[in-house]
């Protein structure tokens, strides 16, 4: 079976959600899990703003929220990946590069900046995540740092 990038759809909510349930277990760096703000959040995204999937078939092998916006400074806007999330057992695949390519050629078309990033629980594991997204050929223009986080 070929392996496709589609843009997800509102019939994609509960199986994005249970990927994003899983997400929150793994990398979150802080704050509890709230069902009915993550719901509100992926319908709008759904509805307004891009979300891509990769499947395989009927199977989902991971996905990306993008949204375009603007920063607090500035009216100009530019997409921002609000996270990618591939299951562990599709990791090590080309799930998260196609998604990221995908992304990067919508921010062409579109003819906007990508802002792409990462922050997760200070116990996963950094250093391959890094070198991922410093290989999608991006500059490095911030970094992020909590404190009180365990």
């Amino acid at each position: 079976m070929i392996d496709s990038v589609l843009r997800c759809g509102l019939s994609d909510a509960d199986r994005l959600l249970k990927d994003l349930r899983n997400m929150h277990r793994e990398i979150a760096p802080f704050g509890q899990w709230d069902e009915e703000t993550c719901v509100v959040f992926l319908k709008d995204s759904l509805s307004n703003h891009i979300v891509l999937k990769r499947v395989k078939g009927d199977e989902l092998l991971g996905h990306m929220m993008l949204r375009i916006e603007s920063h607090w400074y500035t009216k100009e806007k530019a997409l921002y990946e609000y996270y990618v999330y591939v299951p562990p057992q599709h990791r090590r695949t080309r799930t998260a590069f196609d998604l990221y390519k995908v992304a990067k050629a919508t921010a062409k078309v579109l003819g906007l900046p990508f802002f792409y990033g990462t922050f997760r629980n200070p116990k996963a594991e950094f250093e391959r995540v890094k070198k991922f997204l410093k290989r999608q050929g991006g500059e490095l223009t911030g970094v992020q740092y909590f404190i009180g986080v365990e």
